[in-house]
């Protein structure tokens, strides 16, 4: 059976110490957010599904929940 490993293309995520899947990836949960407070991934480093339209929607995601961390640390 073919096994699918991605491989980063940056050193950074393993550098901060995200966790990282068996494929490969930055591991995520549903909000995109790493296994590191305050660090999210989005698109092809996190998915295996490889598409503009993925990134866009994933980096999407990523992006408001960004922004609500950062209202909320703010009120």
């Amino acid at each position: 059976m073919f096994k699918y490993i991605h491989r980063q293309h940056s050193a950074i995520p393993a550098a901060l110490g995200c966790e990282i899947t068996e494929q490969g990836h930055i591991k995520i949960d549903n909000f995109q957010k790493t296994s590191l407070a305050g660090v999210f991934a989005c698109g092809d480093n996190s998915s295996m599904m490889r598409s503009v339209a993925n990134a866009v929607a994933t980096g999407n995601l990523a992006g408001a929940m960004v922004n609500k961390e950062l209202v909320d640390e703010v009120f």
